[in-house]
């Protein structure tokens, strides 16, 4: 056992420890306080603001956990139904719980893909005890699994035939940055498109957006980021282009109504449009 634990620790070890060194060597102390923020400390604070916004229900929190819970007592019965599965009941057990309470109470259905493992281990107990009760329950899971998936499922399926799934807002971006010339697609302000959609959008096309705010709403959590966007937003970057997306083409920013124009719009066909202002001197 303590061999394992040493093992579980250097693993943890070793990869901060190359981690640490990719963001000291490329932007020093303040890279590597940088990436220990970004990856734990502002989860922390979005974490305590999503509760105070949501403030759930016991109600909403058992309805949002129901399907992990159904799932892990259906674990439990196929551990139990074979005499030499039994002893793993405890730690099954003791797993949903942690995995419960470490997504806690924020209620975001992307946060369940963390049952992944647990699910698949779910899986294979039903399969190796080999009765038509588990067999039952292995084909509701399945079919609640396309119920609830369909759109991740339809996407997989065009990603494995090299396809991405036809949509106006990716058609859309796509003819957007292929119209542009290659020096001004670094140079793409996303000032308040989704976070769901943006970064997607973005990786789509192999480019990055050049200022480092992904989702605006963020900037309402943490006094960190509202600080460096202060002095690295559109000002100092001046970027090219601007991407906003709302009902209509609108701006609450001064500077930008003042120096861009809208020059390009992208359909957002389940979503609202995005729309891409240019830089008046760029003209």
């Amino acid at each position: 056992m303590w061999i394992d634990i040493t093992l579980i620790i250097s693993g943890i070890v070793i990869i901060f420890i190359i981690c640490s060194s990719f963001y000291l060597f490329k932007a020093g102390w303040g890279g590597i306080y940088e990436m220990i923020y970004g990856t734990f400390i502002f989860n922390y604070i979005y974490y305590l603001s999503l509760y105070n916004i949501h403030n759930p229900t016991l109600i909403n929190i058992l309805l949002f956990y129901l399907a992990p819970i159904v799932f892990g007592i259906i674990t439990i019965i196929c551990l139990l139904h074979k005499k030499e599965t039994r002893h793993l009941g405890i730690p099954v057990i003791i797993s949903y719980f942690i995995t419960i309470f470490a997504i806690g109470y924020s209620i975001f259905y992307h946060y369940l893909m963390v049952f992944i493992p647990l699910l698949v281990l779910t899986t294979s107990y039903i399969f190796f005890t080999k009765t038509k009760f588990t067999y039952i329950l292995g084909m509701a899971m399945v079919l609640y699994f396309f119920h609830t998936g369909y759109d991740a499922i339809d996407h997989l399926a065009f990603r494995m035939m090299g396809k991405q799934a036809n949509t106006k807002i990716n058609d859309g971006f796509h003819r957007f940055v292929s119209s542009l010339p290659l020096n001004e697609r670094g140079s793409i302000y996303n000032e308040g498109m989704s976070h769901n959609i943006g970064p997607g959008l973005f990786a789509s096309e192999n480019i990055c957006q050049c200022n480092r705010i992904l989702y605006k709403r963020h900037l309402d959590y943490s006094s960190n980021l509202r600080e460096y966007e202060a002095t690295h937003g559109i000002k100092d970057l001046q970027p090219t282009w601007v991407l906003t997306q709302s009902p209509n083409p609108k701006t609450s920013d001064d500077y930008m109504a003042q120096n861009y124009t809208l020059a390009d719009s992208i359909p957002g066909g389940e979503f609202d449009p995005i729309w891409c202002w240019k830089k008046n001197n760029e003209h």
